[in-house]
């Protein structure tokens, strides 16, 4: 049987490097390899995107936890790949604003979806599609 990328543990220490270089002291419950790009179906509005726009930009995706006093609190990291190969945060969106997984319709292998959250700015943008992808 085949691994996937959120049983990989190497993956899950670049992670916490990326992530405590940028001096947070978060611990990764979980990450996954992804692929993003840019979402155009339901009820979002299509906009023109140029070539560049639509190439999918290999992501990852790491939930993470850090406990303040006696509650902890989550986040949904996304890190990207720097020059280097190196992982970099990119994004950090709380757990409490994530209102909808959306799993793409038009992806036969299910592996495909958009995160809803409730207080992005603009809600006339599709939000970024990710798939999700071995290496």
């Amino acid at each position: 049987m085949a691994r996937s990328s959120a049983d990989d543990m190497e993956l899950k220490r670049g992670c916490e490097a990326g992530i405590l270089a940028k001096g947070d002291r978060d611990k990764v419950v979980m990450c996954m390899r992804v692929a993003k790009s840019r979402g155009g179906g339901g009820g979002w509005a299509k906009g023109k995107l140029t070539s560049r726009h639509n190439m999918a930009k290999p992501r990852v995706l790491a939930v993470t936890a850090k406990a303040k006093g006696h509650r902890t609190k989550t986040f949904l990291r996304v890190l990207k790949y720097s020059n280097g190969g190196v992982l970099e945060p990119a994004k950090v969106y709380k757990i409490k604003h994530l209102h909808k997984i959306e799993v793409s319709q038009n992806d036969p292998s299910g592996c495909t979806f958009v995160l809803g959250f409730d207080n992005l700015r603009s809600q006339s943008v599709a939000p970024p599609q990710w798939t999700m992808r071995n290496k």
